[in-house]
């Protein structure tokens, strides 16, 4: 919204329910048309989260990862959840324009990450973490 930009998709959708590429019962969308059916996120839902920017005839990008929401406070107004990632696999930090990115953008890129990294680098070979940890670095 700051940037006066949109995009005429959903940004999320259930997984794993009906066996389905866009399920119900969960999702993300920028039109309620696209929720019919739809219900509110609950605790161990897995669901995609799949921002993307297109525009006709010129470009398009969407990252994609899969997260599973957990309960992370409950209090007098509610319960709130978080979404925690399933997918681990590096974002590719090419087309990023960090001058456009807010503190807690870069903060939660640079976290996620760090999370991708400590999670997979155990299972690579040597050339394979410093492949990874130049993906994982630092924005």
């Amino acid at each position: 919204m700051r940037l006066g930009l949109n995009f005429p998709h959903g940004t999320g959708h259930g997984i794993g329910n009906y066996s389905m590429v866009h399920e119900p019962a969960q999702g993300f969308a920028s039109s309620m048309t696209t929720c019919r059916g739809w219900t509110a996120h609950e605790s161990n839902q897995f669901t995609t989260i799949e921002p993307g920017c297109y525009k006709k005839d010129t470009y398009g990008i969407r990252t994609e990862n899969v997260v599973v929401s957990r309960v992370v406070k409950e209090n007098e107004f509610g319960t709130f959840l978080g979404f925690y990632p399933i997918t681990l696999c590096p974002i590719d930090t090419q087309l990023i324009d960090k001058s456009l990115m807010v503190q807690h953008e870069i903060d939660w890129l640079n976290n996620y990450h760090r999370i991708v990294y400590k999670q997979l680098a155990p299972n690579l070979n040597n050339e394979e973490q410093e492949w990874l940890a130049e993906q994982c670095k630092e924005i």
